[in-house]
């Protein structure tokens, strides 16, 4: 999720660019070639503005991120033999993962 600050817009401004840029990546197993992907985010302009919250998939993919990293945080606790914290960690998880259902 991003939030953008952004100067009072003209009245007579329809839309905004708020962002423009590329994403760069490459894939070694298909080739030596960088693909690059371009990034252009533009909003409507508007004098009122009403908030609304993130989709549901949005929401779920953050929570299934959170999830892993807490997994990850108790993996890595493990590997620095702090046993006790990790299954800490852990319990936390499990926790967490009954409660998703």
């Amino acid at each position: 999720m991003l939030e953008f600050k952004v100067n009072p817009i003209h009245e007579n401004i329809d839309t905004i660019l708020l962002m423009s840029g590329e994403f760069n990546f490459d894939l070694p197993s298909i080739s030596d070639n960088v693909f690059r992907i371009p990034i252009s985010l533009i909003m409507d302009a508007t004098s009122t503005y009403t908030a609304k919250p993130p989709p549901a998939s949005i929401l779920k993919a953050m929570s299934k991120l959170t999830l892993f990293r807490m997994q990850e945080q108790a993996k890595l606790s493990l590997q620095q033999g702090n046993v006790d914290k990790a299954s800490e960690q852990l319990q936390n998880l499990a926790s967490h993962l009954l409660s998703e259902g």
